[in-house]
Parts: C-alpha cells; sequence; structure tokens
C-alpha cells in the first residue's frame, strides 16, 4: 500500500517536471546571468548579433546570439566581473570592460551599436552595466553579503553563520540560534554551491552540519558570496519557511594565488575578571588557500583548509574555598556552597565507586578541522563542470552549571562529528539561449557523544534547605547515556531554461533522499532525583526516577526519507520597464520505512503508530514582479506573494520511529507519579537502568517494562498531517540617492498554513477550573504533588503530533546601503516586525516540545495566539567597511552594531519532587504564576523559608514578592489574574564588533596583513557595557516555588508558596562571550 502511493506519488511529481515548458526562470540558483537589448542607432533591435561574455578572472568564455526581438541572454554565470563583446557584420564591435554579476541575479546590459560601412578595428566603450540592486529579478526580500564584506567583517569563529546577522530581518543569538522573520530557528535551509549543508536531524542551535559541536559548516575563505533570502518568488528555491542562506564558493584562476594566516587570542586579550583569569582560555586558527590553473583557460584548483584549538572556560559559577559564599561567578550573591556539603556528596558517590569530578573551574575544548577543494573544468565556450568536497571533523567537550544545577564534572561529556560532502555540477549553455544546469550532492554527516564517566546520573535537590534553589549534579548526563547519529543526505536537482521571446521559461526538478540512524538510549543507565543532600548521604530512597529501556522491539530511529520537487515558471518582460515572474511549485514529504506497529496504541487511543504522512503533495504557488518606475533604474517597485513549505527538523519525525510503544520505552516513578506507578526503585550504582518501579502506597507492586503495566512515552502523528508551510507576501521600495546610496522601505508578512502543534492525548478529559482560575486535569494533594490519573494508566505521555494553522508574523524595514565604491560599503537598517504563535516548538524532544512550547492554564487543545518566543520587535543594524584613500599599505576599518529586542518569556511555578505542576498534567515548570491583587489577596498562599538565622517570614516574602511585581511592569499590569504566556521581556542587547587591518610593507606581488578584531568593543569602552542582561536564556523562568497546598480539598485549595527574593530580571550570564575580546591575526597572500 505505502509502495504503491509512493509511486503514484512519484510519477506525479515526475510527470509535472516532464510537461511541455510554458513559462518559468531565468538566472541559476548558484550562479548569475547578463541579459538585455541589442540595438542598432535608430533604436531598432538587431538580429543575430554575437554575445561573448569572458571571465576576467579565468578566461572563460561562453556566449549568446541575439534573437529577432535583439534580446540575448548569458546565464549560468560564476559570480564576478566579466568582459562583454557585442559583434554583427556592419556594426562597429562593441565591448564592456567590467560587467559585474551577482548571485541569482541578472545583470542588464543595453547595447547601442553604431553603423559601419566597412570592418574596421574595434572601438571599445564602457558600459553601465545595472546594479543588481536594480536587477528585474530582484522581486522579494533578501541581503547580499558581497565578496568584500566577507573579508573583512568581524566575525568571532570564521564562521558562515556570524556574517547572516547581517540581515536585518534575521536575529541570531549567542549560541548560533538563527531565526528568520520572527520563525523557529530549525526552519531554516543553507545551500553551498546549490546543495544542502543544513542541520536536516536539526540537533543544536545553529543551521549548518556541525551545530551540535561548535563548528563550521566550511572554511570561511572558501566562500565568494551568499544571500539571505526571505521571499525568493523563485519557484526553484524552497525546503524552508524561515530563511535560505544560498552561497558559492571561490574557484581558482588563472594565475597562482594563495594565502596563510593565522588568528590568535587568549586570557590576557580580554576583560580582567575571576571567569577569565582563574582558567586559562585559548583560541587559535591557522589556515591556508591556494588556487590556480592546472590547464590555462581550461582546468582550474582552489583549495582551503583551516584549523582551529579553543580551550575555554565553562559557563556558570563554581566552587572555590576562599570565597566566603564558596562561589565564583555566581549569579546570586546570597547563594552559598560549603566544603562539607560538597565532601558529604562526593563521598557517598565514592562509596558506590562513581567519581563525582570538580565542583571547580572546568575548561571546554573545541578542536576544529575544516578543508574544502575544488576543481572547475571549461569543456569548450557551452558546457563547463565543477567539482567539489568538503571535509570536517570537529569535537567539542561540553560542560557547564548553573545554580539550579550545579554540576560536578562527571556530569560532562564529549560531541564528535564529522561530515563530508562531494558535488557535481554541470553548466551548459546553447548557441539557440538554452541553458541547463545539473547537481549532484552526497552528504555523509556522523555524530556521537561519550560521557566522562559510566554510571547512571544522580540529582541532589535542596541543598541548603528546602527553597534554596540548589542542587548538586554528577554521573553521566542523561542524554549521553546512549546517544549516535548516522545521516546521509543524496540530492539532484536539474533546472533547463529556455526563452521563448518576451519570456524566460525553465522547468526543473529538486529531490533529497535522506538515510538516518538515531540512538538516542535517554535515561538508559538511569536518573535518580533526591529531594535533600541528608536522605542521599543516608543512603535513603530517590524521591523521583527516570529509566528506559527495550518492549522488545527497535530502541533506535532507522528510516529513509525523501523530499520530491518539481516546478516550472516564467519570467516574463512586460515591458522594458515592468518584469513579472510566476510559478508553481510542488513537494512531495515520502516516507519509505513505517514505525513499528503497536496494537495496543491503537485500541486505546485509536492510533495507528505505523501510520506516518507520505506523499501528501504540498503546492507552492508564487507570484513576483519588478517595475523600474521611472525608466532610469532609479526608483523600483517590488514584490510579490507565494506559499513556501519546508522541511521540519528530522528529529521531530525520528521521535515517532522510536517511541512506539514496542521500542524503546521511557519509566518514571515517584515524584508526582506516585500513586499510579510506584516510588523510586532502589539506588543501583551500575549503569544499567531499573526496569520496575517500587511499591505503590496500597502495598502492590509499581509498573514494570516487563509485565506489560508500563509502556512509556509513546509518539504519533496525524495521518492527515502536512510539512511546514506557510504564506509569505513582500512589498518594497528602492530608491537610487546621490552617491550611489541605496533607500528601500520594505515590508515582508507572513502568515502559516502548516504548522506543528503537540497535544498529550493520555491526559484527562475531566478537568475542573481551581481558585485561581485554572484548568486542572488531576487531584493536587495537600502535599502540593499531583496524583497523576491518566485515562490509560499503562501509557505515560501520548503525544499526537498535527498541524495549526493560525501563527503569523510581519515585519517593516527601512534600509541605507552603499555597495563598495570610494573605499567605503555598508549600511544601516531598522526593522518593527512582530512575531505570534500557538506553541513554539523549541526542542528536538516531543516531549519538550509540548511540556514547552508553550505555557498555558487553560484546556490542552486550546491554541490561543501568544507573543512567539522568536519575537524581536526592534532592530538596529548598522555594518561597513572603509579603506584609508592612500594606495600603498593601506589602512581599513570595518565594523558590525546591531541593538535588539531582548527574548519574551513567561514566570512559572517550580518546586521539588513534582511540586509547581499547578495543573496536573505531569509536567511542572512551565505553569504561569497567579499574580495576586495585592497583599492579603487569599488565591495563593506565602509560607516561611528557612529556619534560625535564615528563616524569612511569610509576611516578609509576601511584602517582597509584592515589591517585586511593582518593579517589573509586565506582572503589575496583570494583578488578579495567571499571567499571560510571554508577556515579559528581557531587556534589549547591543552587540559591537571593530575590525582594524594594516596591509605591511611587502615584495612585489605579495601582500602582508596585521588585522585586530574587538569583539564586544562596546565592554572596552566601559566593563558594564556590551552584556547580555535577562531573567530568562529562552523561555520561561521558575519564580515561586511550591511546597504544599493549603488542603486536598480541590474545591478551595490554593499553593504555599515561597519567594527567594533574589531574582534578578537584569541578570548578565558568567560566560565569555559577556566581555570584551581582542584577536591578533597575521595573513600572508600572493
Amino acid at each position: 500500500m505505502r509502495i504503491s502511493r509512493w509511486l503514484g506519488t512519484a510519477t506525479a511529481v515526475l510527470g509535472l517536471a516532464l510537461l511541455p515548458a510554458q513559462r518559468v526562470l531565468a538566472q541559476g540558483t548558484t550562479t548569475g546571468a547578463i541579459a538585455g537589448t541589442v540595438s542598432d542607432s535608430k533604436k531598432a533591435p538587431v538580429a543575430n548579433a554575437q554575445v561573448e561574455v569572458i571571465n576576467k578572472a579565468n578566461g572563460a568564455r561562453t556566449g549568446a546570439i541575439t534573437r529577432d526581438n535583439g534580446r540575448y541572454f548569458v546565464p549560468n554565470l560564476e559570480v564576478g566581473q566579466y568582459t562583454v563583446n557585442v559583434r554583427r557584420i556592419g556594426y562597429k564591435q562593441y565591448t564592456a570592460p567590467t560587467v559585474t554579476v551577482s548571485l541569482t541575479q541578472t545583470t542588464r546590459l543595453d547595447i547601442d551599436l553604431e553603423d559601419q560601412v566597412a570592418q574596421l578595428a574595434g572601438i571599445t566603450t564602457r558600459a553601465a552595466a545595472a546594479n543588481a540592486d536594480f536587477a528585474a529579478t530582484r522581486q522579494g526580500a533578501q541581503t547580499v553579503i558581497s565578496d568584500t564584506l566577507v573579508r573583512r567583517l568581524p566575525t568571532l569563529n570564521r564562521d558562515l553563520t556570524d556574517l547572516v546577522r547581517n540581515t536585518p530581518q534575521v536575529n541570531v543569538s549567542t549560541t548560533g540560534r538563527l531565526s528568520a522573520a520572527g520563525q523557529n530557528n530549525r526552519f531554516n535551509n543553507i545551500q553551498v554551491d546549490g546543495v544542502s549543508l543544513a542541520n536536516r536531524f536539526g540537533l543544536g542551535d545553529s543551521p549548518t552540519v556541525g551545530a551540535q559541536v561548535g563548528g563550521r559548516a566550511l572554511p570561511l575563505d572558501a566562500i565568494k558570496e551568499f544571500q539571505v533570502l526571505l521571499s525568493p518568488f523563485d519557484v526553484r528555491q524552497g525546503n524552508f519557511t524561515g530563511a535560505l542562506v544560498n552561497a558559492v564558493t571561490q574557484s581558482g584562476t588563472n594565475e597562482f594565488r594563495g594565502s596563510a594566516f593565522v588568528y590568535y587570542r587568549d586570557q590576557q586579550m580580554g576583560r580582567d575578571t575571576a571567569f577569565l583569569r582563574n582558567a586559562p582560555f585559548l583560541r587559535r586558527q591557522l589556515g591556508f588557500t591556494l588556487g590556480g590553473p592546472i590547464i590555462t583557460n581550461k582546468l582550474r584548483f582552489f583549495a582551503s583548509v583551516e584549523t582551529s584549538q579553543q580551550n575555554s572556560p565553562a559557563s556558570g559559577p563554581f566552587f572555590d574555598a576562599s570565597s566566603p559564599t564558596g562561589l565564583i561567578n555566581s549569579p546570586t550573591p546570597t547563594a552559598r556552597i560549603t566544603q562539607a556539603q560538597i565532601d558529604s556528596f562526593t563521598t557517598k558517590l565514592a562509596s558506590y565507586n562513581i567519581a563525582a569530578g570538580s565542583p571547580g573551574i572546568q575548561q571546554n575544548e573545541n578542536p576544529l578541522l575544516n578543508t574544502f577543494v575544488r576543481l572547475d573544468y571549461q569543456f569548450n565556450d557551452k558546457h563547463r563542470l565543477v567539482l567539489r568536497n568538503i571535509y570536517n571533523d570537529q569535537t567539542a567537550f561540553d560542560f557547564s552549571r548553573s545554580l539550579g544545577t550545579f554540576s560536578f564534572t562527571s556530569n560532562a561529556f564529549e560531541r564528535t562529528e564529522k561530515s563530508n560532502q562531494v558535488v557535481a555540477q554541470v553548466f551548459s549553455n546553447f548557441s539557440n539561449g538554452f541553458s541547463n544546469e545539473f547537481t549532484l550532492g552526497l552528504t555523509n554527516t556522523r555524530f556521537k557523544r561519550d560521557p566522562e564517566v559510566t554510571s547512571p546520573m544522580i540529582t541532589v535537590q535542596n541543598i541548603g534547605g528546602r527553597g534554596s534553589g540548589i542542587s548538586f549534579r554528577a554521573g553521566t548526563e542523561n542524554n549521553s547515556q546512549g546517544n549516535e547519529l548516522r545521516e546521509d543526505l543524496y540530492e539532484i536537482q536539474n533546472n533547463f531554461t529556455m526563452p521563448l521571446g518576451n519570456h524566460l521559461v525553465s522547468i526543473g526538478t529538486r529531490n533529497e533522499i535522506y538515510k538516518v540512524y538515531n540512538a538516542f538510549l535517554q535515561n538508559s543507565y538511569g536518573n535518580y532525583t533526591f529531594d535533600s543532600l541528608s536522605v542521599f548521604a543516608a543512603g535513603g530512597r530517590a524521591n523521583s526516577f527516570l529509566g528506559s529501556g527495550s518492549l522488545g522491539g527497535d530502541v533506535a530511529a532507522q528510516f529513509t526519507a525523501a523530499q520530491l520537487g518539481a516546478y516550472i515558471q516564467d519570467q516574463w518582460t512586460v515591458t522594458p520597464r515592468l518584469t513579472v515572474t510566476y510559478g508553481l511549485r510542488v513537494d512531495a514529504p515520502v516516507f519509505f520505512d513505517n514505525p513499528s506497529f503497536a496494537p495496543r496504541v491503537e485500541d486505546a487511543f485509536g492510533y495507528n503508530t505505523s501510520d506516518l504522512p507520505s506523499g501528501n503533495l504540498q503546492w507552492s504557488p508564487r507570484v513576483g514582479f519588478n517595475w523600474d518606475a521611472t525608466g532610469d533604474q532609479q526608483n523600483q517597485l517590488r514584490g510579490g506573494a507565494g506559499l513556501f513549505q519546508g522541511i521540519p527538523a528530522y528529529v521531530w519525525m525520528s521521535n515517532q520511529f522510536q517511541n512506539t510503544g514496542v521500542g524503546l520505552a521511557q519509566i518514571s516513578c515517584g515524584g508526582g507519579v506516585t500513586t499510579n506507578n510506584g516510588v523510586a526503585p532502589d539506588f543501583n550504582p551500575e549503569p544499567v537502568a531499573p526496569r520496575a518501579c517500587g511499591q505503590r502506597p496500597n502495598g502492590s507492586a509499581g509498573r514494570s517494562l516487563d509485565n506489560a503495566t508500563a509502556f512509556g512515552n509513546v509518539n504519533v502523528a496525524d495521518p492527515s498531517l502536512k510539512f511546514p508551510q506557510l504564506l509569505r507576501a513582500t512589498l518594497g521600495y528602492d530608491r537610487k540617492l546621490p552617491g550611489n546610496v541605496v533607500a528601500t522601505l520594505e515590508g515582508l508578512y507572513s502568515k502559516s498554513i502548516n504548522n506543528f502543534f503537540y497535544t498529550n492525548e493520555n491526559i484527562s478529559n475531566s478537568s475542573r477550573i481551581d481558585a485561581q482560575g485554572r484548568t486542572v486535569f488531576s487531584p493536587i494533594q495537600a502535599s502540593g504533588q499531583p496524583a497523576i490519573t491518566r485515562p490509560q494508566p499503562a501509557f505515560d505521555n501520548v503525544l499526537l503530533l498535527q498541524n495549526q494553522s493560525k501563527d503569523y508574523s510581519y515585519s517593516m524595514t527601512g534600509q541605507l546601503r552603499k555597495r563598495f565604491d570610494g573605499g567605503f560599503e555598508g549600511g544601516v537598517a531598522y526593522t518593527y516586525s512582530k512575531s505570534y504563535a500557538v506553541s513554539d516548538l523549541t526542542s528536538s524532544v516531543a516531549l519538550s516540545n509540548w511540556q514547552f512550547g508553550r505555557v498555558y492554564s487553560g484546556e490542552q487543545n486550546d491554541k490561543p495566539l501568544n507573543t512567539s518566543l522568536f519575537d524581536q520587535p526592534h532592530r538596529l543594524l548598522i555594518n561597513g567597511t572603509y579603506t584609508a584613500p592612500w594606495k600603498s599599505n593601506q589602512t581599513s576599518i570595518s565594523f558590525y552594531f546591531s541593538r535588539q529586542s531582548g527574548t519574551p518569556y513567561a514566570f512559572t511555578y517550580g518546586g521539588a519532587a513534582g511540586r509547581g505542576d499547578m495543573n496536573g498534567d505531569g509536567s511542572n515548570a512551565n505553569d504561569p504564576i497567579y499574580i495576586p491583587t495585592g497583599l492579603g489577596d487569599t488565591k495563593q498562599r506565602f509560607v516561611n523559608r528557612g529556619s534560625g538565622s535564615s528563616l524569612v517570614t511569610a509576611a516578609t516574602q509576601e511584602q517582597q514578592f509584592d515589591a517585586f511585581i511593582n518593579a517589573n511592569s509586565c506582572l503589575s499590569k496583570q494583578r488578579g489574574q495567571i499571567m499571560e504566556p510571554t508577556s515579559c521581556r528581557n531587556p534589549m542587547f547591543d552587540r559591537f564588533d571593530v575590525t582594524l587591518e594594516q596591509q605591511l610593507p611587502s615584495a612585489a606581488g605579495e601582500r602582508v596583513t596585521m588585522r585586530l578584531d574587538i569583539f564586544n568593543f562596546a565592554n572596552l569602552l566601559n566593563r558594564s557595557w556590551g552584556k547580555v542582561r535577562s531573567a530568562s536564556g529562552f523561555g520561561n523562568a521558575t519564580l515561586l516555588e511550591v511546597q504544599s497546598m493549603t488542603s486536598a480539598d480541590a474545591a478551595t485549595q490554593v499553593p504555599n508558596v515561597t519567594f527567594a527574593n533574589n531574582f534578578n530580571t537584569n541578570f548578565s550570564p558568567i560566560n565569555f562571550q559577556q566581555f570584551y575580546q581582542i584577536q591578533a591575526s597575521l595573513r600572508f597572500a600572493f
């Protein structure tokens, strides 16, 4: 059945690709083009004129013959500069010595030939080719990062994503999370030379391969130019609903050229802080490039190799016995950790033969190797071949701390990733103006996490007493208890273009086949949480336990999927001033494998675990236009609308393969689910998770993976599920100002057609409204722990992945920019935007997406729109590069500055041992707080915190909390209600980076350049400037700790809470990016 359905889908897709072409597009997705009209002195079209285009760097030649209407079109041109010659018997030869071709743009070059009675020597004149900003093919929202900016702008990691931040509608976080036009960071696509280098599985924040290891997709020196496309109405561009980063790489020339460089920074080249001084910091980057001819004008090569070694201090606080509080870099001055507490914890672990590791400062190492090799072969003036390879070998030692989770170094782990990509491209230009672009790609990625030790993970809460907010953690990090990923991505694309009168018609297909193996054996060694240090030290029972094991089926997700696409499009030159592009794209997501079938799931919930959406066609029509309003390329109105379909992070789909109810199963015991599951099992120090809970309170045996009483979490999908898709519309106006400055005003609107949304099918349908107005699904006991009641007690969370279509976003951007001219290139832009979402999918795990994708206080099937976590209302962007006017030993300065809104968040309840789950859905730390009307509000009670000299009375806490509300307007305006999701916002923050570059005296033909990069330049000027200050890193922030309920009576109970009064809404996280850093480099080039 599945095979026949796929064959039907494939037939439809291929059938569309083979339809007789009527109207499609022009310039290539990885190249540019030159086009125009050849006329005589009387403006009449000249037919059969020979147009010759010569690449100035490598001598490659191609061309075209003008048609009866005088039009010509020369596609498939590498980005760069060209000489154009036009010849026709009876006319003088015309030469345009320098015509610039930009990525995916068609440079317009209209030519008037002079009459000539006899053959004379050619006359050379300078052609004023159209600026790429005013090309007829520029219709949607985009930003071009030129070769000049790639080389000169400050980049901390010498990474492509460092430069994507120069797009006004894009926000790149300090962790590399790239959000475009208010969309999820996993909805972007990155392609290099037309082949995807995107993080297809979706682990990590960065959009490229290497995301999980702090790595790069390729050496920075291998990139020639790239663009960030938000609304390309070219239907050949797809597989994204956020942004498409489209880059092309360097190629060799007819001259041997190369370079060698070293970049260096250490702890002495940054702010004098304990964080940077107590542990050595080092970043050394070395590399070289070499390119040139193998056969002049025929075969060329280019190679780039780059290595990086970084040792950086782990973020967060660390223990130092000489400190009065025992802590360095603590976000809370009153927090305290003692040597006695550490000794008690480590000694008990040692009795189990588990080495806790160090509570002191720790270094994270991050060695990287990136290589790039490219060959270009020019068969003749009609055909050329490109072969290239990218290989990466990258490792990251991963460790961090917070007060809430004060980890010992046994909780660290190492990530290793190796990737290799091979690409072949064939470009063909035929004399009749027809052209073809064929691309074939293969990408292999291998990733693994290796823990520091092999043991269960142990967390001990309430260090220093209940309400202290400090926990100790040691042992194998629970996500590293068996974690391996293998990916193979095969790509094939073909685009055929032909000129037909005033139309440029293209037809094509793009297909990806994705094969993946993912073993994610979370908690398979065991994950124990103890309520206090005294209980743990005495050998007491854990308060809660998480484990996993096999139910007999496959424990790893292994499947093959495909994204099949075909398209047809027309670029119609309606008049010399108006160009309209319209086309249709169809995509068919296909799965060649099925998850395991679980009869019990179908019987209990009505969903077939083996059913995945496959072959559901998704259509994407688009139309765009470009109107030269005054006919002189000084004023341009452009825009369009269309549908864009993306590929979701395949990790979300892998959840369906792994969590079927017959393969890998998670088991949870104790905590807030004691009544149904049983208490935590006896502690087992071996790396094997117990398969059963302890006894229930009534004395009966707890749930077990061995007797059909525990099937863990299950993931199912709506059979009609479709991949993410949205409608996007753009309208922009460009005006050329004096000095070659271009002013732009541009609006962008996105409306979801299909987006993902999770619900939990194993939550009780019988709910009630509590005293605060919150929907509650399970009883809350007097202890504050929920007695979770599930319709199917043998199952935990049964998560249904389905579509919703309510999300939307919009932005308005004003911009001034100038291309490199007179020694300067740069721009300034301001963007105002808003983004609203039902649920933000911020995790790679389905359960976390359901738990934390949104906070809610109503029914889970309700879909209210709230401010998205990716919302960024204000962003000011200024960048540029300037070269001093002297000709020898040049000096240049480049800079990047941005000021942008902080991320939104909500305050939630927390608590130990399952407390804080105020709606009884089985998940805590995601329920928004109730904001009292004032002192004495009975819908929430405060209780004493601490004892003896550390006692803080309930009355004092209530007064402190009331003052906290008054000091935060996002809370004070919501008094008397449950807090709205994402209704508070972190402060705005700035980023200012500067680069100084000086060319040194050197021999002829050689260049030696010294460079100084200053990252976070504002912090260099003032130690309190340039810091990211926040109440929450990304998402929710726990503010009140639930200690108990006033009673067990559901009708009258309210929570008893504590407030620590140490919450800092202006907190500056302790990591090396918060302080200025100076990087020195030296480059030799010939």
